[in-house]
């Protein structure tokens, strides 16, 4: 990452209700990544959608032999009242080894919400 880009917003606490319903959304490999024990990395990934009034939860499972991941990342501000792309992730390896394309890294729980202000 180059720079980062510093972006104000008004946020205030509110009250949700979950549905008991959701969907599982894969974090898939975009390319060929090598990776050192220990040592974090953003790993980019397929293009993953998460769309406006849900939220994502990580699955408590270690989806790849080589880690773990540790958090999505989206382009710009990640509202929930906004559709948000997920274009990488945060990967904290537990061996040494080599990440390829198109490999299962993890999977995130996506639940619709109401939002009740």
């Amino acid at each position: 990452m180059d720079h980062i880009e510093r972006e104000n917003v008004s946020a205030v606490p509110y009250n949700f209700t979950i549905s008991t319903e959701g969907k599982w959304e894969m974090l898939i490999s975009a390319g060929d990544v090598a990776v050192k024990k220990g040592d974090v990395i953003q790993i980019p990934i397929k293009k993953t959608v998460v769309y406006e009034n849900t939220i994502s939860l990580p699955c408590a499972f270690c989806h790849h032999a080589l880690g773990t991941v540790l958090n999505v990342q989206s382009e710009g501000v990640a509202l929930v009242e906004s559709k948000r792309n997920i274009s990488s992730i945060v990967f904290l390896p537990i061996l040494d080894g080599m990440i390829e394309k198109g490999d299962l890294l993890g999977v995130i729980n996506v639940f619709p919400i109401i939002v009740n202000r």
